[in-house]
């Protein structure tokens, strides 16, 4: 990650630049890193040369012939070109901080698959859920926010997490599976709805007893009659479009038999947004009116969000956690640059 904010950061001054130029930096925090084999190791997963990069564009021609506009950029995967004259350039800057970040996640992905399953896809799921209660906790208070409990003889589980606000609780349930890139380039519904059924529809048709366990007090999670609850189903990646999404979900759970109840689809950055809005409007007076205007109820959160923004002519919208983790990870980086 270090030697990719290096090459982030030379390619938003140089429009091409030497190897040299990282080699022989000045920044002694960071010149231990930009040593030949690492850069050489960096760049085999990072980087391609004109011929190499025409290569993988040709592939994916082969790969999705109908795919037409919506065929994926290899710049995605490798965004730095390296020039005839060993020089690189990097066409889309923001794409370096992609590929050593949320890339990774591909990475592993590749790594760890086989025809016998991924440890990594169910490792990350864990992770995904516990990342969201630390939002949570950061947000709301470690004191108003409440793990999955576990209950009963036959070890019954609740929410992956419930935050409790007065008479409301939020009920959360985290979930890190995706669309293919198959079912993206295509979006074949048989695809999209498997997703859908898994990703979706299985933990919102659990959410109705679950609340009704939370509600009888067996859980242990401070709640009673009066509570009103927002269940939240928290996705991995957004599914673009809300609307189209929601129309689906609705079918889905029509042809479960499942009676029709509010609930909140959001992805992780939706959540992220939401609880930076939170220094502006407590989050369940959100979602209260959120869910009361017809127009709302269909946008995403961030969306709607943007719109308020708007209104109040705010700016900019920040985290507080994770500001700190990226200011924390900047000095440690980058002390020695001032």
């Amino acid at each position: 990650m270090t030697i990719g904010v290096a090459f982030y950061a030379a390619s938003l001054e140089y429009s091409a630049f030497q190897r040299s130029m990282l080699e022989n930096t000045s920044v002694m925090s960071i010149k231990k890193y930009l040593v030949p084999e690492k850069i050489e190791k960096f760049l085999s997963r990072t980087a391609a040369d004109f011929n190499t990069f025409r290569n993988l564009c040709m592939q994916e021609i082969a790969d999705y012939p109908d795919g037409g506009t919506y065929r994926f950029n290899p710049l995605f995967d490798r965004p730095i070109i390296i020039r005839n004259d060993g020089s690189f350039c990097v066409p889309i800057p923001m794409l370096v901080p992609h590929v050593i970040t949320k890339g990774l996640y591909y990475d592993f992905m590749d790594l760890f698959s086989s025809k016998a399953g991924n440890p990594f896809t169910e490792w990350f799921g864990h992770a995904f859920e516990h990342y969201g209660g630390v939002l949570l906790k950061d947000a709301f208070g470690k004191q108003n926010v409440f793990p999955e409990p576990v209950y009963g003889k036959q070890h019954h589980r609740g929410p992956d997490w419930t935050v409790i606000q007065g008479d409301s609780a939020i009920v959360f349930e985290f979930r890190s599976g995706r669309l293919n890139k198959k079912t993206k380039v295509y979006g074949d519904y048989a695809d999209i709805a498997n997703l859908v059924k898994r990703n979706i529809i299985e933990p919102l048709m659990k959410f109705p007893e679950k609340i009704t366990d939370m509600r009888s007090g067996i859980t242990d999670i401070p709640v009673n009659n009066k509570t009103q609850f927002f269940p939240c189903i928290v996705t991995y990646e957004p599914l673009y479009s809300n609307q189209l999404f929601l129309d689906i979900i609705q079918q889905e759970l029509e042809h479960e038999g499942v009676p029709a109840f509010d609930f909140e689809l959001m992805s992780i950055e939706d959540l992220e947004c939401l609880l930076s809005w939170a220094e502006y409007e407590n989050p369940v007076e959100f979602l209260k009116a959120k869910w009361a205007n017809p127009k709302w109820k269909i946008m995403s959160a961030t969306e709607l969000i943007g719109i308020k923004t708007k209104g109040r002519s705010i700016k900019d919208i920040r985290n507080p956690l994770l500001d700190r983790v990226f200011d924390k990870f900047w000095r440690h980086t980058f002390l020695e640059l001032s």
